[in-house]
């Protein structure tokens, strides 16, 4: 995921691996959990870096997000955000 579809300068992911795909919000949280439990086992920087970066970006300020307003676009992110949370590096700013 993060070879193919991290988008470092947005802090986000593409919606698919293809190049061209637009860099979604929607699934970040749910690539997320799988680089927080990742991390969780490993302890590998780079899974580190990406998590924290993640993870910073998911939870900006409203205006910065792409979850704007409530119902789906708000919780369909946020229902995955404890399994995240309890695996995010401590002390990571």
């Amino acid at each position: 995921c993060i070879d193919d579809m991290w988008v470092p300068k947005n802090r986000a992911f593409r919606y698919t691996s293809c190049p061209e795909s637009s860099v979604g919000r929607s699934a970040d949280v749910g690539i997320l959990k799988g680089i927080a439990f990742a991390y969780g086992v490993s302890r590998d920087e780079r899974l580190k870096e990406v998590l924290v970066k993640g993870v910073q970006f998911s939870m900006a300020d409203r205006e910065t997000r792409a979850h704007r307003g409530v119902g789906k676009s708000i919780s369909m992110p946020m229902r995955g955000a404890y399994q995240v949370l309890v695996d995010l590096p401590e002390r990571s700013g």
